[in-house]
């Protein structure tokens, strides 16, 4: 009988056990950044994938470069502090390998862009830049006048 007793409740904490686990949903992609392999079910729409980078060349010449009046430009993207533009290409890049500066690797959409004198105070134009993720965008910065740089759509 003390058998029997031992046998039915194994048995039946064995079935509380078993009858307790909730199923568990969550992101099954692994490129996802909250992939979740060990959920029950995969979810619809809540996986967050990290959009794809694209690199950033704002270039410019020796004649750009002194036709503006300066010979050196500040860039701040989306805020995140100046960077020093006082190189110049001979001929314009093919690619966002060289390096001379201004390079940025952003992730793909648009991006507030401010172009600053060369005493990093002068605000000489500010707008958005798109970036295509997975490729190389090439951007001239010259002198066009009083409508700006072609590049750059309205904030």
């Amino acid at each position: 009988m003390k058998t029997l007793v031992i046998s039915l409740f194994v048995f039946f904490l064995a079935l509380t056990a078993i009858s307790c686990h909730k199923e568990t949903t969550g992101c099954h992609n692994p490129k996802a950044t909250n992939y979740e392999p060990n959920t029950d079910n995969s979810c619809k729409d809540c996986c967050d994938i990290p959009k794809e980078k694209g690199s950033l060349l704002i270039w410019t010449n020796l004649e750009d470069m002194f036709g503006w009046g300066f010979g050196s430009f500040y860039i701040n993207i989306d805020n995140e502090g100046l960077k020093l533009l006082n190189k110049y290409y001979i001929t314009p890049p093919n690619s966002c390998v060289n390096l001379i500066g201004g390079y940025y690797s952003l992730e793909e959409g648009e991006h507030i862009c401010q172009i600053y004198g060369f005493d990093g105070t002068t605000l000489l134009q500010e707008g958005l830049v798109t970036v295509q993720g997975g490729q190389c965008n090439l951007r001239q910065l010259h002198p066009i006048g009083a409508s700006g740089l072609t590049w750059l759509k309205s904030l």
